[in-house]
Parts: C-alpha cells; structure tokens; sequence
C-alpha cells in the first residue's frame, strides 16, 4: 500500500514543485494591480518546454518569474487573489496541476481563469533590451545597504565606464524643491555604456528584494523604463521625470553650508547685525560679535 510520504512526491501527470511556483508567485504578486484596469489584477501564465513564467503589472512596472516545472503549453491570465493565496502557503513536495475550462488547479487550489486580455509584456521587455544605454552589474547587497543608510525619496543612478554613482534625494521644506543629500559610488562587476534614471526609492528598494545575490541595471535614458534583471525574475521600472543635482558634499561641508544659510537667514530678519558685499563672483559676510564657529569659505566651481 502507498504512504502518504509517496504518494505527496509522486509526478501525477503534469506537476510542479509547490514551494518554488509558491516562491515565484511571491516574487511577482506584490507588483499586481489592485485597481483601475481589471486585468491587471491578474497573474499572467505562460508554460513552453518545461518552464513556466508569471508576470504581473500594476501600470508603473512589470515583475516577471521563471521556474521549472512539468507544466502543459500555454498561456492563461488567472485571478490574482487565488494566485495570492497559494503563495501564502507553501511546502516541498511536488504537487499535480490540471487545466480546466474554467480554472488551472494546483494540489486541489483552484486558480480561476480570467476571460480579458493582458500586456503585452515581451514587447516592453524587448524595448527596454534594444534601447539600453547603459549597463552595470553589482552585488545586490551593498546596493540596499546604501539605500537603507540614507533618508530621501527619490534616487539616481548614473552609469558611466569610469564609475557607477548613485545620488539619494528628498524634498526642501524650505521651497519643496528636491535636495540631494547623499552620493555614493557603487562597487560594479561590469560597467558599459552613459545613462542616468531617476526611481521612487521604495519602488527600487522592493523591486531589489527579489533579484538575488546579483543584479543587472540596463537604463535607457532619463524618462525611459529600466530593466532590473536577477536569476529567473527580472523587473521593467518606470523611471521619475526629474533627476536629483549631481552634487557630492561630505557632511562636515553639508552642515556647515546648513549653518551659513541660518545665518544668512538671521541677517535678512534683522536679528544679527552684519555687512554682505556681493561682487567679482564672490561674496563675504561679516558681522558682530563674532560667532564661534570656524570660518566659511565659498569657490566658483571651476
């Protein structure tokens, strides 16, 4: 008689591996659509050759997934709550897959199919490939290490053969400008081709959480989708309109510029008494009594 141990790991005709179709739903289901057009609530399927890709768009970006499995040719948009739920959950065993008129069911799981019409994905993949401008392959860890360590919303990446640098910015109080507020240069296995792009700093930071140890940035250009490619998942990004300044200040020179502004501040409302010239491309100040902070000097870029 069969125990249960083998009849869970026995292949029933067409199967797949629960966790690893679990693992890539989970990879592509936080990007799903959760309103506006009804298909992008959905998951996309599509099986050839013994591989099974899910992708998913909510308008701004498409998540995409591969993994093996035993999987019958074809492709079905199916309803993305169900695809949720089966991610919700999952074990290793290898599990059967029947396609019905009017569902795909995994292990018993009914996953209902959706009777619209999806993007045409390959097409925007296609197009961020042929237009790429710029490249560069890192470590996926440092990349979110320097992510988390600075505040800001909006970041930058700007890709050359001499380095790869990443700008992190958020918005003034002052004039609700954008403010750069951190730079730094990115460690790259591989660096080819000029390109900058700016991306909403979550949207990147989630967008990195599934790529692996390794991660491909492919841009086009400022206001052109981006690429972010990992192993068996890659990720089509919108990118922002405007791109922080190229600024590299350390934070000593940031918080003295900081200081220099409150007291010019002070001047303009009368509460220190000072004199400004203005005049040759320079500009000192002095006032009375002296502040005990050490002097501050500004110079033309050249």
């Amino acid at each position: 008689m069969e125990t249960k141990e083998e009849a869970d790991n026995a292949v029933i005709g067409n199967s797949v591996l629960h966790y690893a179709l679990a693992g890539a739903l989970k990879k592509v289901t936080p990007f799903m659509g959760n309103g506006g057009r009804e298909s992008l609530r959905h998951v996309w399927f599509e099986a050839a050759g013994g591989r099974l890709s899910v992708t998913t768009s909510d308008g701004h970006c498409l998540a995409h997934a591969t993994l093996e499995a035993n999987w019958p040719d074809g492709q079905w948009l199916l309803e993305g709550t169900a695809c949720k739920q089966l991610a919700s959950s999952y074990y290793q065993a290898e599990v059967a897959v029947e396609i019905q008129d009017e569902a795909v069911v995994v292990d018993k799981q009914a996953l209902p199919i959706a009777d619209s019409t999806w993007v045409d994905y390959q097409r925007f993949y296609q197009e961020v490939q042929e237009g790429m401008e710029g490249m560069a392959v890192m470590s996926r860890r440092p990349l979110q290490k320097v992510l988390r360590e600075h505040g800001g919303t909006v970041v930058g990446l700007k890709i050359t053969q001499a380095d790869t640098r990443l700008y992190v910015a958020r918005e003034d109080s002052r004039d609700f400008g954008l403010e750069t507020v951190a730079c730094e240069v990115l460690a790259t296995q591989l660096a080819t081709g000029t390109a900058r792009a700016a991306f909403d700093k979550d949207k990147l930071t989630r967008a990195l959480r599934h790529v692996g140890d390794w991660v491909t940035l492919k841009l086009q250009g400022e206001g052109k989708p981006a690429l972010i490619e990992g192993t068996d998942y890659w990720q089509v990004l919108m990118p922002l309109t405007t791109f922080p300044s190229e600024v590299n200040f350390s934070q000593a020179e940031r918080e003295s510029l900081e200081w220099a502004i409150e007291m010019l501040r002070s001047i303009r409302k009368g509460e220190v008494q000072a004199a400004v010239q203005l005049g040759k491309g320079g500009m000192s100040v002095s006032w009375e009594p002296q502040p005990e902070r050490t002097a501050i000097t500004f110079k033309e870029g050249g």
